[in-house]
């Protein structure tokens, strides 16, 4: 039995990884289409990715685990770095890290906003956190106004404090 409920944890995990890609994908598209309107962007584009992770079962066994890719800091060469915090949407990195982490952390702002606006205020990646260009650990951040009944519901509850730059914020 722990296995099986072990394994709906993994797969509601692996689900948000999912959604995580499907969200930076869609920043990415948001990009592309400006640059062919509007012509090169001003600022560097960090090309992000995801940390592969995967689901395995042993047969004939209770054993499950959920599988993360290795994310190697090369001796500190590349260190972990929480960009954006899951419970504020302000940045979260020292000022004094390089000034690549801050592009990487201004993206990411960024990021969010386009992923409000082109969801219809339906959600937005929160919780950013990786080494280099790898994130890991995705959370999710849900309008309860509109996602309150959503049936694969892993995701964060919105908060309040979220985009308040963003029209209609939080509201239904």
């Amino acid at each position: 039995m722990r296995a099986r409920e072990e394994l709906k944890s993994f797969i509601i995990e692996a689900d948000c990884f999912w959604w995580a890609s499907i969200l930076l994908d869609l920043t990415y598209q948001f990009i592309a289409h400006k640059v062919k309107t509007r012509g090169k962007v001003p600022h560097p584009i960090p090309y992000l990715c995801w940390e592969r992770a995967m689901i395995t079962i042993v047969k004939d066994s209770e054993k499950v685990w959920l599988i993360e890719e290795w994310l190697d800091i090369d001796n500190h060469k590349r260190p972990f770095a929480k960009y954006i915090d899951n419970h504020f949407v302000n940045p979260c990195i020292p000022e004094m890290v390089p000034p690549k982490a801050w592009e990487t952390t201004d993206f990411l702002v960024f990021a969010q906003h386009v992923q409000w606006e082109k969801t219809q205020f339906i959600a937005f990646m929160s919780d950013y956190q990786g080494i280099s260009d790898i994130l890991t650990d995705p959370q999710i951040t849900t309008n309860p106004y509109v996602m309150s009944d959503f049936s694969f519901n892993p995701l964060l509850t919105f908060n309040q404090q979220a985009c308040k730059g963003c029209p209609r914020q939080g509201q239904p």
